[in-house]
């Protein structure tokens, strides 16, 4: 889900997307393909979003407009010794302009060492990304 909300006090507009990436397995081998086309897409339909007459009235364009994106993305911010768990192509995806960050990562020095409940995978896959204006 992707929306343009407005701040009530300040009236400033904001982009906010939440986002769920599969990892296609193809025998059993991650393939992050998709992954990667789901994410440029996403950017294209933010962009597209941003620059729809109501939004663009309202002041919203991409690269000035403040975006925010946060969910299950199924990568890791590093390669991993398991060939079961997919590259961090996607992760690489969202820094690879330079106009997005993690937000966690720029607060706390790195990603956390895991965003799962399971206890037996122990790994970050969840994320906030925001656009550095």
């Amino acid at each position: 889900a992707v929306a343009v909300l407005r701040h009530r006090t300040t009236g400033r507009l904001i982009c906010v997307a939440s986002v769920h990436l599969d990892v296609p397995l193809h025998r059993g081998v991650p393939h992050t393909t998709d992954q990667v086309a789901s994410l440029k897409k996403l950017r294209r339909k933010i962009d597209q979003l941003l620059l729809h007459p109501k939004n663009a009235a309202a002041g919203a364009r991409p690269g000035s407009t403040p975006v925010v994106l946060a969910g299950d993305f199924n990568t890791l911010p590093y390669k991993s010794w398991d060939p079961a768990i997919a590259p961090p192509d996607a992760y690489a995806e969202m820094l690879r302009d330079g106009d997005v960050a993690s937000a966690y990562a720029d607060v706390q020095g790195a990603e956390p060492c895991y965003t799962s409940v399971d206890p037996r995978f122990l790994h970050c896959l969840d994320y906030v990304f925001y656009s550095k204006l």
